[in-house]
């Protein structure tokens, strides 16, 4: 059982580079959830600043799901960003957060890095972190969003992660050495340079890799939606930035939110 390791602000800068001196941190002992703090902020609080934590007592996932968030051994990360409220590609900040997030696996050394749609992370197959992007109203009309990204590190140190229902990875199972800090540092580089990134020139600085991250393109699926499930093959992305299955009656754009997908052959994805 490996030790649980305190986030430390001035290790998480060495890794973060240039781009972490571009917003403000707050390392907090515990909260209920990096993204609930920052949405409890003023509108004018919320920009270029990120929020780290040693403990989640209420961490979210995906339609409310709860997200096991033990003291000292993952990464529990949040970033507010401010956009123009006019942008037409909004809806694909769930992607981008996604691809910067795997990014940042790939940075420190990861092999087998893929993403599942829209926004879990895998690492050789198995679930290794997740993002929730929420959003709020911004300063002059502008809308604010608040990303949050979870990453384990060193679950497989903690005893509650028997509990967990789902097959999940560990960073440290590929990166024994991987520090925590080193891994939050990365993480929020990458954030960091994707949303100012998107800011210019949106989705089409991270379409190609988003590509070559896809873990379901070309798998069989079965998507489980309220007007019932469909099953079919994923084809990639709509243009929606949904999930387009092919399904009986041609393709069909699932939209996040509307969808949970699981594998033909009962196997979770």
């Amino acid at each position: 059982m490996g030790p649980a390791e305190p986030l430390d602000i001035d290790a998480i800068h060495s890794a973060a580079g240039s781009a972490g001196r571009r917003v403000s941190l707050d390392i907090l002992p515990e909260i209920d959830s990096t993204n609930a703090e920052l949405l409890r902020r003023p509108r004018d609080g919320r920009h270029a600043v990120a929020v780290l934590a040693e403990q989640q007592a209420g961490g979210r996932g995906r339609q409310g799901r709860r997200w096991h968030s033990p003291p000292g051994r993952n990464v529990y990360l949040s970033l507010g960003w401010q956009f123009d409220v006019g942008r037409q590609d909004f809806a694909m900040l769930p992607l981008v957060v996604a691809v910067a997030s795997a990014r940042a696996l790939k940075a420190l050394g990861a092999p087998d890095v893929a993403i599942k749609w829209p926004n879990d992370l895998w690492l050789s197959g198995r679930k290794v972190g997740g993002c929730l992007v929420e959003t709020a109203p911004g300063e002059a009309g502008a809308r604010t969003a608040v990303i949050g990204v979870g990453l384990n590190v060193g679950m497989s140190g903690d005893p509650g992660a028997a509990e967990i229902d789902r097959e999940w990875a560990d960073l440290r199972d590929a990166l024994p050495s991987v520090s925590r800090n080193q891994a939050a540092g990365t993480l929020l580089e990458k954030l960091v340079r994707a949303m100012e990134a998107f800011t210019a020139v949106g989705f089409t600085g991270f379409a190609e890799d988003w590509v070559r991250l896809d873990a379901l393109r070309g798998q069989q699926v079965v998507v489980e939606r309220e007007s019932g499930p469909l099953s079919g093959r994923a084809l990639g992305l709509g243009p929606g930035g949904g999930l387009l299955v092919e399904g009986p009656d041609g393709p069909v754009e699932c939209l996040a939110g509307e969808v949970r997908v699981h594998a033909v052959g009962g196997r979770s994805l």
